[in-house]
């Protein structure tokens, strides 16, 4: 019978031992992937932006506000299937750069294209536009967003603004109003 309370002793410190390998090959797995996702290179941005404001229509512009930019990656890895994702605004990439689609087919890193942006007077305060790319690998269809808020490059200051469909007066934010026959700065 001892022989047996020892068989039993022996199983378990051989049960913990096992328990212990299996927890710490586990880790190290755990710490190896984290490690290995966090060095896969990514795409980055950098934007340029600025523009002006009108207030009447001018030379077929609509009022609001008519911004132009540029998006560098300067990232360490590319970007696929690069949109701009607008809201409450229009927003798209010059069609010299994207050969007449509405994305960016490839961004790789330090490459460079231009955009323009269009906001209604009114809706300037809640206009957002988000950078949308696929990550490699793109077979995964993993979507990356970045967000591009108009309003932090550029300072709009207040001037009055008369609603026409309702009448109402009220401050709106504008950069500058262009007169007649000038060119944006």
């Amino acid at each position: 019978m001892q022989d047996v309370g020892f068989l039993t002793e022996e199983w378990f410190w051989g049960a913990i031992a096992a328990l212990a390998a299996t927890i710490g090959a586990f880790f190290s797995w755990l710490i190896a992937t984290i490690i290995k996702r966090r060095e896969q290179p990514e795409a980055d941005w950098a934007v340029t932006m600025g523009g002006y404001a009108t207030l009447e229509d001018q030379r077929g512009e609509d009022p609001g506000f008519h911004l132009t930019g540029r998006i560098s990656n300067v990232g360490d890895g590319a970007a696929f299937h690069v949109q701009l994702e607008p809201r409450n605004c229009s927003a798209s990439f010059y069609a010299k750069d994207t050969q007449g689609m509405p994305a960016m087919a490839h961004m790789p890193p330090g490459s460079v294209a231009s955009f323009s942006i269009t906001v209604d007077l009114d809706r300037w305060d809640d206009a957002d536009i988000d950078i949308v790319w696929t990550a490699p690998p793109t077979r995964l269809k993993k979507k990356k967003r970045s967000p591009l808020n108009p309003r932090d490059f550029m300072e709009a200051p207040g001037v009055t603004y008369t609603d026409p469909l309702s009448g109402k007066v009220s401050q709106r934010s504008v950069a500058f109003v262009r007169a007649q026959g000038s060119s944006p700065s």
